[in-house]
Order: C-alpha cells, then sequence, then structure tokens
C-alpha cells in the first residue's frame, strides 16, 4: 500500500514527559514516529499540551521537517493550583492551534499520546467538527493498575475505561498483553493495531568510534522496574572471569538516598572498582555510548509493568549493533531469538543472566554475528520510517469504513 499513500496532515498531542525534544523514552519514541511520518510524506505538527521536566527548545520552531507549538509556558510550575493552570491553558491553546492549522490545510488524524482524559475529550470535539481520525496510542496499563501490581480492574474503573474508550476512532498499542487486556472494553467494531519499539536508525551511525570494553545499562536505576539490583548481582558473578570489563550505567543519580543505597549494593558485592556511573545523559549522546560499548544489558523482571510495556531502550541496543542480552519479558521473545539476532535469560535469575553474559564475553565473536542480526531486525522490524507508513495505513483503514 505504500506506494499508493497520499500525503497526510497529521497532528501529534502530547505532555511533555521528563522534556522536550530533549527526553526519555516517552519523548523518543514520539519523536521516532515524527521523523517516520515525515519521511512518509506527510505534513507533521507536534502540539505538546503541558510542559515537561526539562525543556530545550524555543515555544515554537521546527525540528527535521515537523513543527512543533508549546501550549503553554516552557517551565512546569512547582505549586499545585498553577499546574492546574497551566494544565487549563494547554487545553485551550492546543485547541486555539488546532482550529488555526485546520484552517490552512484540513488534518487527516490527530493521534494523542495522552492519558489525560481531561486533556484528550476536548481533541474529541474537535475531530468531530473536522471530521479527523482521532487515534489513541498506549503503550502501558493504566495507573491504577500500575499501583496495585496486577492486571484486575473494579467493576466501576471498568466502566469507566469502556466510557473513555468510545470517544477514539482507532487505538494503536505497543504490545499483545496490552492489547489483550483493553480489548474487553473496546467496542467489536473498534480498529486496533500494534505498533512495537521504533527506532530512528539515523541516530546510531558513529563509524569513527571506537569499541570499549563496558557492558552497558541505559536507563532508570533506581526501583524494581528494570532490575538494577539483579544486573548487579549477575556481574558480580562473573566480574572475576573478565577482569578487562565494565559496567557502565548510564542515568540519573540525583536522588541521593536511592543513589547512595546502590553504591553500597556494589560495595557489598565487591564490584566498586568495576562499576562507573555517567549520571544522567542528554538523548542525543546516548547512542554514542551505546555504540561505544561492547554487550548491551537488560534485566528487568517478570512484572506488571514488563508485561504492560516493551522497553523502548531494547530498539537503541540493537540499532547500535552490539550483542544485547535482556530479559524474556512482554512480547520481546516474539522478535529476539536466543543466540540469533540477542540473547534471552530468565526474568527475575541473577544466575542465569550472569551464565548468558560469561558466555557472551567468553565467545564474544561468535556474539557479534548477534549483534549484527539484531541490527538487521531494528532495520526491518522496528523502523520507524515503516512503523509509521504502517500507522498511516492503520489511518487510512479507518477512514474507508466512514465511506
Amino acid at each position: 500500500m505504500e506506494g499508493n499513500r497520499e500525503r497526510m496532515n497529521i497532528i501529534l498531542v502530547l505532555t511533555g514527559g521528563d522534556g522536550f525534544p530533549l527526553g526519555g523514552a516517552y519523548t523518543n519514541r514520539i519523536l521516532a514516529f515524527a521523523k517516520g511520518f515525515v519521511q512518509n510524506n506527510c505534513k507533521v505538527t507536534i502540539l505538546i499540551v503541558y510542559p515537561g521536566k526539562n525543556n530545550h527548545a524555543e515555544v515554537q520552531g521546527t525540528i527535521e521537517g515537523f513543527d512543533y507549538f508549546f501550549c503553554t509556558d516552557l517551565i512546569r510550575p512547582k505549586n499545585g493550583f498553577s499546574r492546574k493552570l497551566t494544565g487549563i491553558k494547554g487545553i485551550y491553546n492546543s485547541i486555539r492551534i488546532i482550529r488555526k492549522l485546520q484552517k490552512k490545510n484540513p488534518v487527516d488524524a490527530i493521534i494523542t499520546f495522552s492519558q489525560a482524559f481531561s486533556q484528550n475529550f476536548p481533541l474529541y470535539i474537535i475531530t468531530r467538527i473536522s471530521k479527523a481520525v482521532y487515534v489513541r496510542e498506549n503503550t502501558e496499563f493504566p495507573i491504577v493498575v500500575l499501583k496495585r501490581g496486577h492486571n484486575r480492574l473494579k467493576p466501576y474503573e471498568e466502566l469507566f475505561f469502556k466510557f473513555v474508550n468510545r470517544f477514539y476512532d482507532g487505538y494503536i498499542y505497543i504490545n499483545s498483553a496490552l492489547t489483550a487486556f483493553n480489548k474487553k472494553m473496546l467496542s467489536d467494531k473498534m480498529p486496533v493495531e500494534i505498533v512495537p519499539i521504533i527506532v530512528d536508525k539515523e541516530r546510531f551511525n558513529f563509524p569513527e568510534l571506537q569499541q570499549k570494553k563496558w557492558i552497558t545499562y541505559c536507563g532508570n536505576l533506581f526501583g524494581e522496574k528494570d532490575g538494577v539490583k539483579i544486573l548487579l548481582k549477575a556481574f558480580s558473578m562473573i566480574h572475576h572471569k573478565h577482569p578487562e570489563f565494565k559496567l557502565l550505567l548510564i542515568g540519573n543519580t540525583s536522588d541521593r538516598l536511592e543513589f547512595e543505597a546502590l553504591k553500597n549494593l556494589i560495595r557489598d558485592y565487591g564490584i566498586q572498582s568495576k562499576t562507573e556511573f555517567t549520571g544522567l545523559v542528554p538523548a542525543d549522546r546516548v547512542p554514542a555510548y551505546l555504540v561505544q560499548s561492547s554487550v548491551l544489558v537488560l534485566a528487568r523482571p517478570d512484572n506488571i509493568q514488563a508485561r504492560g510495556g516493551f522497553p523502548t531502550k531494547l530498539g537503541e541496543y540493537l540499532a547500535s549493533g552490539r550483542p544485547v542480552l535482556v530479559t524474556a519479558t512482554s512480547d520481546i521473545p516474539v522478535y529476539i531469538k536466543d543466540g540469533v539476532n540477542g540473547y534471552l535469560a530468565k526474568p527475575g535469575s541473577a544466575q542465569d543472566f550472569a551464565e548468558k553474559l560469561d558466555w557472551i564475553l567468553s565467545n564474544y565473536k561468535e556474539a557479534e554475528k548477534a549483534g549484527l542480526e539484531g541490527k538487521k531486525l531494528t532495520e526491518k522490524e522496528f523502523d520507524n520510517v515503516y512503523q509509521s507508513g504502517r500507522v498511516i495505513d492503520f489511518i487510512n483503514r479507518i477512514k474507508q469504513t466512514r465511506k
């Protein structure tokens, strides 16, 4: 269908997350979509309806072929009342900007990445007036589910989600578990598409960089989400067999209490001389660290957050072309074939993770081949241009059902 695609006018609506245009996984995914749509000959506009934690941009501008607008101030307010006012201002200005854009060029679709119904409902009204397709993108379980640690909803919560879901023309989910969870709260006729992790592979083109003896993890260093404690334990089991390698941990270390607890654990394992922290690294500098690494690791345990998500960092790991060791959670085993294009370990098992890591380091020439196959997987399945094209086709199918 790619050759028959017409030029679309697409608006992406998001909250600021960690920041824009430099942010975390949330921001990176949306930017990859935007660039992918542009390369599929679309007119793309991003609206930031609420400011992120750290923004590094003007109030409006153009980045790599797409326009963006902050619908509020760049700085997130500190007190609750000011935040509510900022939220109202963001909703009002997003509607005003959409109406202005609509007058210049009819909008084909609005895709919202926000979980807030207060932000999404006004967009529903706009799309009913403008006849634009309205799509919701969802990459994790609802907050109430994540807090409880299981995916069972109370009857009134299920009724609320059924009510809210009626206001969209289609849904995009990041994995099969999230799709199955939400299916019971969607109408039988609701169009659904699974779009996995996506990567802008152009961010990983560093042929001049020299590889270093780094075993690298990138992400949240604290809590249980990504299994950093499991990773540390696994590394402590095998570091003496591979003294030339160091564990590089990329992530924010500004939480003093959590960071001190992590350093104490590292001392307890006796790996303080073999472990390095980078601190918070801007998103545009992360790819260089990954490309310079020898192995990229993620020891995410099998919890409710892992089941409902799909780690964006996995796509970035694979795009580097380096060997990747990850736990078999979510839809990861659908794409990663152990020993072929990556390596899979049992979730929650430091022992199994250590054994797999030991094998990779001991058989590195063989592991390099798997790293290159992983890069090919990214270029085929997780490429942002390809996946954005699938979303365009999804929007077109929804438009066809309206005729």
